[in-house]
């Protein structure tokens, strides 16, 4: 499991709606290592579209085969990660519950990981600053991808 790829354009990853917080991993590692279930929410992870982007030829005998980028939890994956390479011999750190996407738009992926994260017990709370560039950042994607025809569209919305 691997963070989503950054996009060459933008110079961001568009399937997260944040970067992960290293002081919240590093609370959340302290939890894990005096309680290694205190993390029990699944993972949402999706298959690289380049492997498989239709549920039609996803192949579960083949799971280890295909690559995946979190979409929700990556605080999660990534002390994870940090705790496999301190303890390499305990099973428990090696493995997680995941929740399985195939096909998903970018749209539909950061749906989920901002459901995933208002869901957690353990989230890390987006701050004021984050969801304004969270919204942003999706406002100028729509712009890039819609256009002009982006206004009226959203004015109606705004209006109804």
């Amino acid at each position: 499991m691997n963070r989503p790829p950054i996009d060459p354009e933008t110079g961001r990853r568009p399937l997260e709606i944040r970067e992960p917080h290293n002081l919240h991993v590093q609370n959340l590692k302290k939890k894990m290592k005096i309680n290694p279930h205190a993390t029990v929410v699944p993972f949402l992870v999706m298959v690289d579209p380049s492997q498989c982007d239709n549920i039609t030829y996803f192949d579960v005998a083949n799971l280890e085969k295909y690559q995946y980028f979190v979409i929700g939890g990556s605080h999660s994956a990534e002390l994870r990660r940090q705790l496999v390479k301190e303890h390499p011999t305990t099973y428990f750190f090696k493995y997680a519950e995941c929740k399985i996407y195939v096909g998903l738009t970018i749209e539909e992926a950061k749906l989920l990981a901002w459901d995933h994260n208002n869901d957690n017990d353990y989230r890390q709370k987006m701050s004021s600053i984050e969801r304004i560039r969270f919204f942003h950042y999706e406002y100028l994607d729509a712009l890039r991808q819609y256009g002009q025809k982006l206004y009226p569209a959203l004015r109606r919305c705004c209006l109804n």
